[in-house]
């Protein structure tokens, strides 16, 4: 059966474009989802992208059997139950490309800050929503990313009803010129989308560049889940969407590897794995990016 088509039967007549519209990624539905935060929120279309160009990947025919990325990075961000996983990963795709090509001063980025600009894209700054990969990557480039040290992460949530932040909360506060002036330090200009076919996303960790995207939860997906495998009758959907960094394959067990962003306890050391037709279906998941020019880095 055609993976979209199978997608649509297990989200139980729903549309995509409604699930989508529900996921606020502060919706909790079990154990799981009370304890660790979600928060993707899935990109509205923009003619933009096209004038966004991926790198070339190389010969597609030469990618090895198994990629893993993983060594490479830091350990696992939490995000905690605030709704900012977007922002999560786009962090560890920022420290990952600092890393890889020597960049002078390794850091964490700050996850609040890009949580709170794209927030402000969409219009949410006193509110729990969730953001959009594009809006997230889109702030990194244009204002920007400072050291965490300099505009520390805060975990407090929304309310669980209502998604509002506290008064006063760390989250809804605007980053002062000194923060901003640090951000301006550390731009990431050069990223692009990728199309969801398995030779793109391949090739492009197979050439050293984890992507950025983002999942519908299903109730199969737990802390401590190792392989999340795709979704059949039996898995209830959630009103939930999370977005990680891939950060290899292994063509054998047609899997990915995902970074997640629950801290290193969660899962296996922080990662799991996803089944490609979890990845590669359209009704299950999206808004694939890279950063790939990290050149681009002003510092």
């Amino acid at each position: 059966m055609d993976l979209n088509r199978r997608a649509a039967i297990i989200l139980g007549g729903l549309s995509i474009a409604e699930l989508f519209t529900k996921q606020s990624g502060a919706e909790e539905s079990s154990d799981t989802r009370q304890n660790f935060g979600f928060g993707w929120i899935r990109d509205l279309p923009d003619p933009q992208d096209s004038l966004l160009q991926a790198p070339s990947f190389g010969e597609p025919t030469k990618r090895p059997k198994l990629i893993d990325l993983s060594p490479k990075f830091p350990k696992p961000y939490d995000q905690m139950r605030l709704g900012s996983c977007t922002a999560n990963a786009i962090a560890a795709a920022v420290q990952y490309a600092r890393r890889v090509h020597d960049k002078p001063v390794d850091f964490t980025p700050s996850r609040l800050f890009i949580y709170y600009e794209a927030r402000k894209i969409i219009g949410n700054i006193y509110v729990d929503s969730g953001s959009r990969i594009r809006d997230g990557i889109k702030s990194v480039a244009s204002i920007g990313v400072p050291p965490e040290d300099v505009w520390p992460y805060d975990g407090i949530p929304g309310d669980p009803t209502t998604h509002v932040f506290p008064t006063g909360a760390r989250s809804t506060l605007e980053p002062p010129k000194a923060v901003l002036d640090a951000a301006q330090k550390y731009k990431a200009i050069s990223y692009a989308p990728l199309k969801q076919d398995l030779v793109t996303l391949e090739s492009c960790l197979a050439s050293g560049y984890p992507f950025i995207f983002g999942f519908s939860v299903f109730s199969n997906f737990h802390h401590d889940t190792k392989l999340l495998k795709t979704p059949t009758s039996d898995d209830k959907a959630t009103n939930s969407g999370h977005a990680v960094l891939a950060v290899g394959y292994n063509q054998e067990k047609r899997t990915f590897r995902i970074r997640n962003s629950w801290g290193a306890s969660s899962n296996k050391n922080g990662y799991f794995d996803m089944d490609y037709d979890y990845v590669l279906s359209s009704g299950f998941s999206s808004d694939f990016w890279v950063l790939y020019q990290t050149l681009g880095f002003i510092d």
